[in-house]
This record gives structure tokens, sequence and C-alpha cells, in this order.
């Protein structure tokens, strides 16, 4: 709530000029949703099988609804997934930008420690998130992939080592 009100103030700064206003509201948004209680993908394991995002993406291309989009190991540093925007997406993005990143052309969830997360960028849908948590757990097994309220990985560990240390 506190979140929304923010908002709505530097929209009322900011209105003449709608990049900076775009921009601005994006962000908050962004702030908005890591600081509630929502459920993220945990990998519990250090690396993928040999041919893992090939595993995992044909298992989610041959389960996705034939109208959605496919899915395919992101193009960044950090490794992840991505889903390319379709057509109806991409021009309502390119009537609000003049010039559209590559990153605004997909929805992605990138690796952190273990943690898939969309990093301020547009995140999977529900449906895609619940598909793609299914591919894990078929590619990866059950007992290594989790489904639940994100924590920064120091308090993890934290919990991890034994008391009085």
């Amino acid at each position: 709530m506190i979140q929304v009100k923010i908002v709505y103030l530097i929209f009322i700064e900011y209105k003449t000029n709608v990049n900076i206003k775009i921009e601005l509201h994006i962000f908050y948004i962004y702030i908005e949703n890591q600081t509630t209680n929502m459920s993220s993908i945990q990998v519990l394991t250090d690396t993928l099988p040999k041919d893992g995002y090939k595993l995992i993406c044909e298992y989610y291309n041959t389960h996705k609804p034939e109208d959605a989009m496919f899915i395919r190991k992101a193009g960044v540093y950090e490794g992840g997934f991505e889903i390319p925007l379709n057509k109806d997406e991409l021009n309502i993005l390119s009537q609000r930008y003049s010039n559209l990143d590559p990153n605004q052309m997909v929805r992605q969830l990138r690796w952190n420690m273990g943690w898939l997360l969309s990093f301020g960028y547009a995140g999977l849908h529900e449906s895609e998130e619940k598909l793609l948590l299914d591919s894990l757990i078929h590619v990866l097994g059950k007992d290594k992939v989790v489904y639940k309220p994100y924590t920064n990985n120091e308090t993890w560990w934290e919990e991890q080592l034994p008391r009085g240390r």
C-alpha cells in the first residue's frame, strides 16, 4: 500500500515527462514485489546436468499450450530462462519506447545463487512459471526444486550453520 502511494506522488511530480514517469513506475512496482513474500523457484543443486537447459526447455516446450511462446536459455551472463514477447506485447512496448532494450523483448528469470528471479525485468506469467517449475522437477527431481517465498541467501546460509559458531 505504501509503495502505491509513493508511485502516485512521483507520477504527479513528473507528469510532464512520460518516459521518466513510466520508468519510475516500473522501478517502484519492482520494489513492491521484492518486499512482499512472493514465491519463487529455488534449485537445490549447484549445477544442471549435462544438457540440462536443453532438457528443461524441451519438456517445457512440448507441454506448453499450442498458442504460447517457447522458452529458451536466457542470453544473459547469469543464465536463466526467457520467453519472447508475442507480437501484440511488442507492439504495445514499441508505442511506449522508441528503442527497445533486448531485455524488454522477453519475460525472463535469471539465476541468483540458486533462485530464479526477474531482477526488475518482466517475469514469467504465473502459468509459465508453474510449467517451468514442473520442467525443472521433471529434469532435476522433486527433491532438488522448491517453490517458496524468496529469502536472500545470506539468511539461508545463516540458517544452515550450526548454532554457537
